[in-house]
């Protein structure tokens, strides 16, 4: 188990040295278009309003949430096409171990990028850095869910390969996904929602209702547990058929 931790570590530190000027370029395009948010509010005369403090955390929600929800996929399609994939499945290791470690260590590398993200962006919106505790706890349910329902996606993408328009479309789902009610046990199924109603008022150093602890946990265990389901239903049916491969 140290093994495998320490070979995903090393991993994912020479990507992103190799990579290090697209990681930025991405950061500077997320920051680009909220600027351009902001830019819209002050001509409206809506800059510093609660309307524009709940974008801002909308947004940093939307980011933290595409990070963990389409980098498996991503990772997948380009492990498929380097052959990396095959030495995954040939180690001794299950595979949906392998990418939890994976998935994990990914998101100890990116928090702090994200947490970076999280100042600019409500120093932007002229909201506190000094947020409620539990805005972290959420924080973490809304990275952990992500991760699970990318579990079932890197299972679609590990059976059918070419995925990349559906994971495009799951970056307007997530956006609608925020507009959506989800008091009471609705909280449960609909997903990344009632995180990001939490966040809104830990942002602003209030503490969310119990029930909305009771939901998101709740709702981030099934989630989780979904997703690995999905992803070795779709692995055992890829072995089955030979088709591990890109082509």
């Amino acid at each position: 188990m140290i093994g495998l931790l320490k070979g995903v570590v090393v991993r994912s530190l020479a990507e992103m040295k190799r990579y290090l000027p697209n990681l930025l370029a991405s950061f500077s395009i997320f920051l680009i278009i909220f600027s351009l948010i902001a830019l819209g509010f002050d001509k409206f005369g809506q800059a510093g309003s609660e309307t524009f403090r709940g974008t801002a955390v909308g947004y940093f929600v939307w980011i933290v949430t595409m990070s963990s929800l389409t980098n498996l996929s991503w990772t997948l399609m380009m492990d498929m096409q380097r052959g990396i994939v095959e030495q995954v499945f040939l180690s001794h290791f299950h595979p949906l171990l392998v990418y939890s470690v994976y998935q994990l260590v990914d998101a100890l590398f990116t928090f702090p990028v994200i947490y970076l993200m999280m100042v600019l962006i409500f120093k932007m919106a002229g909201m506190s850095v000094l947020v409620h505790p539990s805005f972290f706890y959420f924080l973490v349910l809304v990275m952990l869910q992500s991760a699970g329902i990318g579990f079932a996606l890197a299972g679609l993408t590990l059976r059918f390969k070419r995925t990349q328009a559906i994971l495009n479309l799951v970056q307007f789902l997530v956006l609608g996904l925020l507009f959506l009610n989800s008091s009471g046990w609705k909280g449960i199924v609909i997903p990344i929602a009632p995180q990001f109603e939490a966040m809104k008022v830990a942002a602003e150093g209030g503490l969310p209702p119990i029930s909305a602890f009771i939901a998101s946990t709740i709702g981030t265990v099934l989630y989780i547990t979904a997703g690995a389901v999905v992803f070795s239903i779709m692995m055992r049916s890829v072995l089955k058929r030979g088709e591990l491969s890109t082509y």
